[in-house]
């Protein structure tokens, strides 16, 4: 800083002192009443512009001088930002810039009109995602493709996913800060013994730009160290399938096999770890297991690591001493089940560290099942429950602990409307955080069985995001498809509306970062879960396979 007096002040202060000498208090009046003159022009530091910007990138900037200041980002001349604070942070949105090598100019000046400018030049790119792609086990030989559209259906990006990481990025101006992905899993189960089974399953979601998709972390899954054989003296084993089950986060039954006196359980287990043996609904028993608490028997183990073998008597599989009565609603031809797991502790709860306490099925289709008794047993704190059941030709799935499971349909109404476009869903459910199209289509013909599913999960409550463009297969993709069923999009048929709702999250991008992350069913104790299915089909006359149901769903969805 420098500082400098002008000649005419000087003249003006002398001028002043000569007419008042006579006023020795005035002598001195002026002596400190300078100008000071800021000569030296801002200085400007910025963070954040790097070689490459490929997705939204956050840039600090902080201006250097003692005089108020104007600052402005430019690019290509246009003004991005303008700010006369002299600390700020601008976001560079990249996707709206033509891709290649480019520059922004940062120009700050201070009130006197000194002035600085920095150019700072950099490459942009339009990254629409990281896809981490772990090792996962193959029962098919299968290949896996993403693709990209925005929002009215114009094609990003395609990518072929190999292990790794996997970037997929497009040269496209994208004017939106979120697009659609579709990933694409084609199976090839065909066989030597000339069974042709080939299956695709397309997964579509509204992502924000630049979304990571992490692979599933396997680091923490081990299998299991340790093996035991339980003998249950005196439960015989009927029908080939054991009446005592045992399952959890750390253990789980490999083999069973017995005789008219007794049953083995082959159980892999950790040392040391709890394993809860309990009835198994789904043994082939007649009567089958009705969820009442006079036929639901249990114990527990704790086996040691070099402990090969264990013998359990009849009589030390014990009922439940407390239970809570729950009464079930009324559903068609008495379809409906219920699962139950407990959790040691709260936090094993947050880790999924859960045990297999209890489930019931009614496989007698004749009669419904009026209530079912829930066991509480002594080692579990937490538990958390799911209910799924078809009522009115809808199909209904809730999940939350013993105080807030809602096992009551809820009253929303959602219908379809399909054009040579796309699809618009109908619905005006103030509950429902996201809506979701099912499209599939089977061809079956002797030994050969192809099927392509489609789940759409672009939809949320709102005027703005109620329809979804009809699309084409990527000409990538099709090449790679020797079946000419595989080759188009055209021939799907709409097979089901989902509407749900998550208690704790407000918004559609809450619940789709939970399901990117995998954890599509966010372990929350205050989480309260619904999911309401509407079948678009009828269900007369179609096979187990073809008929819509909330199993095939899970398993789709959580593929």
């Amino acid at each position: 800083m420098k500082t400098r007096l002008f000649p005419f002040l000087f003249l003006l202060i002398t001028i002043g002192s000569c007419s008042k000498n006579d006023d020795s208090n005035n002598e001195n009046q002026h002596e400190d009443d300078t100008i000071v003159v800021d000569e030296a022009a801002p200085a400007i530091k910025a963070n954040g512009f790097l070689d490459v910007i490929e997705t939204f990138t956050e840039v600090s900037v902080e201006i250097e001088d003692e005089s108020s200041v104007s600052t402005k980002i430019l690019h290509n001349g246009i003004e991005l930002v303008t700010s006369a604070e002299k600390q700020f942070n601008v976001t560079i949105n990249p996707y709206e810039i033509e891709i290649g090598a480019t520059e922004f100019v940062i120009t700050s000046v201070d009130e006197f009109g000194n002035e600085t400018s920095r150019t700072f030049s950099v490459e942009i790119k339009h990254l629409l995602s990281i896809y981490d792609v772990t090792e996962g086990r193959k029962v098919f030989n299968n290949s896996k493709w993403v693709f990209v559209n925005s929002g009215d259906g114009q094609q990003l990006a395609v990518k072929q996913l190999v292990l790794g990481v996997n970037k997929i990025y497009t040269d496209e101006i994208v004017e939106e800060e979120e697009a659609m992905f579709t990933e694409v899993i084609y199976e090839d189960g065909s066989s030597s013994s000339d069974f042709d089974n080939k299956q695709m399953t397309l997964h579509t979601t509204r992502m924000p730009l630049g979304i990571l998709k992490p692979g599933f972390n396997t680091s923490n899954i081990t299998e299991p160290g340790y093996e035991i054989e339980v003998k249950l003296n005196g439960v015989p084993f009927e029908n080939s399938s054991s009446g005592y089950d045992a399952k959890g986060y750390n253990y789980g039954i490999t083999e069973v096999s017995g005789d008219d006196q007794q049953t083995t359980l082959s159980i892999k287990h950790e040392s040391d770890s709890p394993i809860l043996i309990r009835t198994n609904a789904l043994a082939s028993r007649n009567p089958f297991f009705d969820g009442k608490k006079e036929n639901y028997k249990y114990t527990v183990i704790s086996p040691k690591a070099n402990e090969t073998e264990l013998q359990i008597e009849a009589n030390e599989l014990v009922r439940a001493e407390d239970n809570i009565q729950l009464t079930l609603p009324e559903t068609d031809q008495g379809d409906i089940s219920f699962y139950r797991k407990g959790y040691i502790k709260t936090q094993d709860f947050e880790n999924n560290e859960y045990f297999d306490v209890y489930n019931v099925s009614n496989f007698d289709k004749t009669k419904q099942l009026d209530y079912i008794d829930l066991p509480v047993l002594p080692m579990f704190e937490y538990y958390v429950n799911e209910i799924n059941y078809r009522k009115n030709g809808l199909v209904y799935y809730s999940k939350g602990s013993d105080d807030n499971l809602d096992i009551n349909m809820p009253n929303w109404q959602a219908s379809v409307n399909e054009t040579d476009l796309g699809y618009e869903i109908i619905a005006n459910n103030p509950e429902v955080d996201l809506y979701a199209l099912y499209l599939e289509k089977i061809e079956s013909e002797g030994n050969k069985f192809n099927v392509k599913s489609w789940y759409i999960e672009t939809f949320e409550e709102g005027e703005d995001y109620m329809s979804f463009p009809k699309l084409e297969i990527p000409e990538e993709i099709k090449e790679q498809m020797t079946d000419n069923f595989f080759k188009t999009f055209s021939n799907f048929e709409l097979t089901a509306i989902s509407a749900t709702d998550y208690e704790a999250y407000d918004s559609y991008f809450e619940i789709i970062n939970k399901n990117v992350s995998f954890d599509y069913f966010p372990y929350t104790d205050v989480e309260k879960y619904r999911m309401l299915l509407f079948p678009l089909v009828s269900q007369e006359g179609k096979s187990t396979l073809q008929r819509f149901s909330w199993e095939r769903y899970s398993s789709f969805k959580n593929r």
